[in-house]
């Protein structure tokens, strides 16, 4: 009876072992692709500052009138606006 208990238990801690080493390899795992996660959020997080930078260059009102008189346009009239809202 001993010998059985003896036996139960060292199933038990090698099924234990078994467990804790199956969960630290997810762990791990995990832990890889949250650094994946965090390094592409990152990477995002600049592109979206460039974007953003580049938006507030371009839509810069001065560099935009400049640009419209190089090349012959001319402002909006009022009339202009009414008569393409009004069918």
């Amino acid at each position: 009876m001993k010998v059985l208990a003896y036996v139960l238990g060292i199933c038990a801690c090698m099924a234990m072992f078994m467990v804790m080493m199956r969960v630290k390899g997810d762990v791990s795992l995990l832990l890889r692709e949250r650094h994946a996660l965090v390094k592409e959020q990152r990477q995002l997080m600049e592109d979206v500052k460039v974007l953003r930078a580049e938006h507030v260059y371009l839509s810069q009102l001065s560099r935009l009138t400049h640009r419209a008189k190089t090349r012959g346009f001319e402002e909006v009239r009022v009339q202009q606006l009414v008569q393409a809202v009004s069918w």
